[in-house]
């Protein structure tokens, strides 16, 4: 009965053990874990020096070693005073906006406030860009005191760039320890892709303030279509009576269905599609021209990107306006995942299942020619009164040419868009 008590009543006495055995462990990493960020190679090679002449003098009787030890632990001695204490900053970032275009430079400003009650001595920092590192030195500042520097980020890529976070770096004049402070402050910038203004009323596109006809037939709407006998059922208000006075029969008028009009803007975004990252950003600052100036003119589109992982090849951006629509296009990237478009133009065609004015599909120049292209996308092409397709090929001439009823352009340029889709009025 007693062994049986005892067997009960160890774990609870070995627990705390334990759990005081994993808290030393974790306090033993964390301080190793600071040894090693602390100390720089520079230290590592002062402090294994340090050790070889301990040993030598203490083991080995060597009593010249004994005068390097002394150097090494003194400078070790003078360093180690410049990691106490902290640097307690306020850091702010400020931008002048937070969307700028591809290419272009964007300027901002780093306020830095001492909010110690000492003064604080100079200081390196580095903020976080992206893929860059910007590396500053902040002068010495007394309590209270604010410094403001100067930010500028230049030639920027399409993309969405994050700055931030921001360090504190504190070493010793010799180099022999660091130190950093880390702090998450940051802002989001939206780099849009380079556009250009587009006039797509003066090249047929239709503008939303008129309807256009449609394929199905209906008694009660504005598009005059045919005269026909009257069936039960027809509105009244809809008789015909001159044609039912010459005829003897009653007549009624039948109008087609009007609709604003609906542009379908499809990018494709498989690598296997281009030939190199200069025609994939060709090809997105192409069709963001079109769908910038088509949110001015006109309503109801629908912008598609067909390849990624996406469920049935393909995914519809979520937009409200032409500058929302750039800040989805900045994070758009060729997709090394390849597509099948026959498929991926079905599956669009299905979901959508609406009929549209225009239809405008970008791609490149790489993988299949213009007719094969054309038939893979035969089944968006059904639900469309016209159709064009925008190859993108940088620095080769442009053409267009019209197969199956379809128009197939070449751009080597983004200038050659106001050539087929209409300068600025």
């Amino acid at each position: 009965m007693a062994d049986s008590q005892f067997a009960q009543q160890l774990p609870e006495r070995v627990a705390p053990a334990d759990g005081a055995t994993g808290s030393r462990t974790l306090k033993w990493r964390v301080l190793l874990r600071f040894i090693v960020e602390t100390v720089t190679a520079l230290g590592w090679t002062i402090i294994i020096l340090f050790g070889i002449c301990f040993f030598a003098v203490v083991f080995g009787g060597w009593q010249e070693a004994f005068f390097i030890m002394l150097a090494c632990a003194t400078v070790l001695i003078i360093a180690l005073p410049f990691l106490l204490g902290g640097r307690d900053y306020t850091p702010e970032l400020f931008f002048g906006r937070s969307r700028t275009v591809a290419g272009s430079n964007l300027s901002g400003n780093l306020r830095l406030l001492n909010s110690a009650k000492r003064a604080q001595p100079a200081t390196e920092l580095e903020l976080t860009a992206g893929s860059a590192i910007l590396k500053y030195t902040a002068p010495a500042l007394a309590s209270s005191a604010a410094a403001l520097l100067p930010l500028e980020l230049r030639s920027l890529p399409r993309g969405v760039l994050n700055v931030g976070p921001l360090k504190i770096m504190r070493s010793d004049p010799l180099g022999l320890f660091k130190r950093e402070t880390v702090w998450h402050i940051g802002q989001t910038i939206f780099v849009h892709p380079e556009t250009v203004p587009l006039n797509l009323a003066s090249v047929g596109f239709v503008p939303n303030l008129e309807g256009v006809n449609g394929s199905k037939l209906t008694d009660s709407d504005f598009a005059f279509h045919a005269i026909r006998d009257y069936q039960p059922g027809d509105q009244q208000r809809h008789l015909d009576w001159r044609s039912t006075a010459r005829t003897g029969k009653l007549k009624v008028k039948q109008f087609t269905q009007t609709q604003s009009a609906k542009t379908l803007f499809v990018l494709d975004i498989t690598a296997g599609s281009y030939t190199d990252a200069d025609d994939f950003e060709l090809a997105l600052s192409a069709i963001a021209s079109i769908a910038v100036a088509s949110a001015k003119e006109m309503r109801g589109a629908v912008f598609a990107v067909v390849g990624g992982a996406a469920r049935g090849g393909y995914r519809i951006l979520q937009y409200d306006t032409g500058e929302t629509l750039l800040d989805e296009l900045c994070g758009l990237y060729p997709s090394a995942q390849p597509a099948n478009l026959r498929l991926v133009a079905q599956n669009m065609a299905q979901a959508l299942n609406k009929d549209f004015t225009t239809t405008v599909y970008v791609t490149g120049t790489a993988g299949m020619g213009n007719a094969v292209l054309l038939r893979e996308l035969a089944p968006l092409a059904v639900n469309s009164a016209n159709m064009s397709v925008v190859r993108a090929a940088a620095q080769e001439d442009t053409a267009a040419q019209r197969l199956r009823g379809r128009a197939v352009i070449t751009i080597g340029e983004l200038t050659d868009m106001l050539t087929y889709f209409g300068g600025p009025a």
